[in-house]
Formats: structure tokens, C-alpha cells, sequence
């Protein structure tokens, strides 16, 4: 039986997919993404129209006294959030926690609050700053906090070798380089020995009792499987123990992953948080998870966590993406694959789904969809997701699976550490 609330999908483009899977739990259900500008695009405007049970709605204030719960997918959404919290209304994500992904400064702070350790760090304010400092330096990490589409981490190797990629945020950041505001941070390289991480939620900035931990292979493909807290690694245990006591704060409640790598040094080194929908990892958690919307009744209603129930012990996900960036684009998927491949920013017509072109939208744009597996063994969810990945018709698709080759390394470093994935 349906929930009888409504529930109003916040998004920059790339969770279609969210608010088609909501109309199982819920009895309404609204999906807006960005879209305004001087000089709209069709596509911005109209995705997600089409699709079964979904209204599209592009003035999302004008409803608002026709929603029950409101659920952003992503950041940058923080004002409205806010807002909604103040006025009491149910709200699930984004808010003043965002800004821990948002700025490396706020995190590192967050972390040393914590008592976590973080590696050697130097924060530099300006482009020419961060040259003058990396000059004749070798094996650095540098990130960018707020922009982090014009620069993605990347790995200083030396001063040769490392000038395209100097050249590429010059491009990217314009004026910019002029900006003596603009933060970097700098970290010296973590020896490691595995990275673990998390896909979960959080209410009022608690974890619940169980959670599914994934693997990525970055922009690839992932696979995942639920696990009790109390069976963790004891030291993993308190990495999340001390993050969500130091979030207290935030009485955030919304979805949450992490990645932790394990030093050479035995140190727990979390790198990376994700206060939004994470891609991967969503679809297929998503997709394994048969009382989602229990969890969010019961989080914002009650102020409680609920026990994930998945029905399948282990999950795969394979990124699919296009390579045709400027024009229309239909998929086709045989019915009996429907329900396992999970598209983004795309408009149903005529039950064919059309991508809307990457050029129109404001996002990671090149992603398509997410062809998902599950089985009682890890090699049965990445059959079933390859299987389902090849069912997929289109032009210009480019996907790539190398979770079995990943996981070979990965379970028997986590056995060596006493945990059985």
C-alpha cells in the first residue's frame, strides 16, 4: 500500500530516475530540476516529463503548500532547505551539512574536531600561490574547494609532467587565476594499504544499524552489500562513532557516504565525504532496498533510523554514458530489463526514453543510466548487471566493467583485516 504523502524531488538534472522509483512508495509525487536561465533549453525545462506517476514542476514554490515531504538529490540547494526546516516542513537533505563537501577547509577542521586524522595538509589561497608552492615538489594531492567543477582532485607528479593539467585549470578557471580568494588544499599522498567506505543516511546526524558498504571503480561501475555496524572492523566502527558525534551540530538528516582509506601506518584516513545522492551507488541501493520509504516516513516523522531491508545480498552498478554530446538520443530496453536499468536527465515519449543532449543541461552531463544486478554471490549481481548493460540500445554508449578484477584485490585485503565481504 502506498504511502498517502506527496513528496517533491529537488535536483540539478541527473536523479530522474529518483522520482520514477518514489512513485512505488508514495501517493504523489513532483520532480524539479534547474533549469531557468536567460536563454532556457526545452530539455532543462521538460525532464522527467513523460514518465509514469511523475509531475514535472518548474516552480516549485507554488506548491509547496501541496507537498508533504521535500527530498534533495544534491547541494547547493542549502538556502531552500533551510528555509523549509524553519518554516517546520519535512525536509530530507541539503541544508548547512553541505558545506562540509562544499569546502575542504570546513571538512579538515571537521576532521581534526573529531579526533580523525588527516594527512600532512596545507591550505593555499590563490593559483599562483599554489605553482609557487608545488614548484620542485613531487607526489602531491590537490583539491579545490567550491568549484569543484572546474577541477576535480588530481595528483601532482612533478613539475613536467603535471603542465597539462596546469594549462587545463587555467582554461577552466579564466580570471579566476587572479582570484587570491580561490582555496586549494594540498595533501601529502596516503600510503595505502585498501579504502573502504559507505553508502548510507543519517538522522539528526546518527547513523543507522546497518548500511550498505560499496567499492567503486571510479566513473565505472560499483557493487555493494548491506552489513550490521556492530559486525564492522572495530576501528571502522569508530571512525563513523566519532564523524557523528562531531556532526552533532548539524542535526542533519539526509543521505550520506564516505571513503576511508587505511594507511600503511594503520591510521583511518577519511578522504572524502558525500552529503547527496552518490553516482554511482544510488541506483543500485535503490534498487536493492524494498523499504526506502519507510526510512524516510520514519526519519522525518519520528526523528528515527530504520533497519535497511535489501533483497538481495549483493548489488552491482555500471555506469553507462554517451558520447553523443549534441543532439537527441532515444534508448530502447527489452521489457524484462526495464526495471533494472535507472535513466538520468532524460524525457519519456511514447515510452521511449530520449536523452535530453548533454549541451543543454547543468550537471555531469555525459552519463546516460545505471544497469544494475543483485544476487545471493558478488559474481551473480555483476552478471546480472552486465547482462542487463548489454540489453541497452542506443548510440554512442560507452561502458566499461572491471568489478571482478577489482574485487580479486579488494576481499582478500579486507579477510586479511578479519572482515568477510
Amino acid at each position: 500500500m502506498k504511502i498517502k504523502k506527496s513528496i517533491l524531488v529537488y535536483d540539478n538534472c541527473e536523479f530522474t530516475f529518483i522520482a520514477a522509483y518514489f512513485a512505488q512508495y508514495f501517493e504523489k509525487v513532483y520532480y524539479y530540476s534547474r533549469w531557468e536561465s536567460g536563454f532556457p533549453y526545452y530539455g532543462a525545462k521538460n525532464i522527467g516529463t513523460g514518465i509514469d506517476n511523475i509531475e514535472r514542476v518548474n516552480e516549485p514554490e507554488s506548491i509547496e503548500d501541496d507537498v508533504d515531504i521535500f527530498y534533495f538529490t544534491d547541494i547547493y540547494f542549502m538556502g531552500t532547505a533551510n528555509r523549509l526546516r524553519k518554516e517546520g516542513r519535512k525536509v530530507w537533505g541539503s541544508g548547512d551539512m553541505e558545506m562540509i563537501e562544499r569546502n575542504r577547509h570546513t571538512f579538515h577542521d571537521l576532521l581534526i574536531e573529531a579526533g580523525l586524522p588527516t594527512p600532512p595538509t596545507v591550505f593555499i589561497k590563490g593559483f599562483d600561490k599554489l605553482l609557487e608552492y608545488l614548484k620542485g615538489k613531487k607526489n602531491l594531492w590537490v583539491k579545490l574547494s567550491e568549484y569543484r567543477g572546474s577541477g576535480e582532485t588530481f595528483k601532482w607528479i612533478d613539475d613536467n609532467w603535471n603542465e597539462f593539467f596546469v594549462n587545463e585549470w587555467k582554461r577552466q578557471l579564466g580570471v579566476g587565476i587572479r582570484d587570491k580568494g580561490v582555496e586549494f588544499l594540498v595533501q601529502e599522498e596516503i600510503e595505502t594499504e585498501l579504502e573502504w567506505g559507505v553508502d548510507t543516511y543519517m538522522v539528526n546526524s546518527e547513523f543507522p544499524e546497518n548500511m550498505f558498504m560499496g567499492f567503486e571503480q571510479k566513473g565505472e561501475s560499483y557493487y555493494t552489500k548491506l552489513v550490521n555496524v556492530k559486525d564492522l572492523p572495530k576501528e571502522w566502527q569508530e571512525v563513523l562513532e566519532k564523524f557523528s558525534n562531531a556532526v552533532k551540530k548539524y542535526k542533519y538528516t539526509g543521505t550520506f557516504s564516505m571513503e576511508v582509506r587505511i594507511g600503511k601506518d594503520g591510521k583511518q584516513y577519511f578522504i572524502d565525504p558525500t552529503v547527496r545522492q552518490p553516482f554511482p551507488a544510488t541506483a543500485s541501493i535503490m534498487y536493492l532496498t524494498e523499504n526506502y520509504g519507510d526510512i524516510i516516513l520514519n526519519a522525518l516523522y519520528e526523528e528515527k533510523t530504520t533497519k535497511v531491508k535489501s533483497k538481495d545480498k549483493y548489488g552491482a552498478e555500471i555506469i553507462m554514458r554517451t558520447s553523443v554530446t549534441n543532439n537527441w538520443i532515444p534508448a530502447y530496453v527489452d521489457k524484462k530489463f526495464q526495471d533494472k536499468v535507472y535513466f538520468v536527465d532524460n524525457i519519456i515519449e511514447d515510452g521511449t526514453s530520449w536523452r535530453v543532449p548533454p549541451e543543454q543541461l547543468y550537471c555531469d552531463s555525459m552519463k546516460y543510466c545505471s544497469a544494475l544486478g543483485s544476487g545471493d554471490t558478488l559474481e551473480e549481481a555483476i552478471k546480472d548487471a552486465t547482462e542487463t548493460a548489454d540489453e541497452v540500445k542506443s548510440k554512442g554508449l560507452e561502458w566499461s566493467n572491471t568489478m571482478l578484477e577489482s574485487s580479486k584485490i579488494i576481499i582478500p585485503q579486507l579477510k586479511e583485516l578479519g572482515y568477510k565481504f
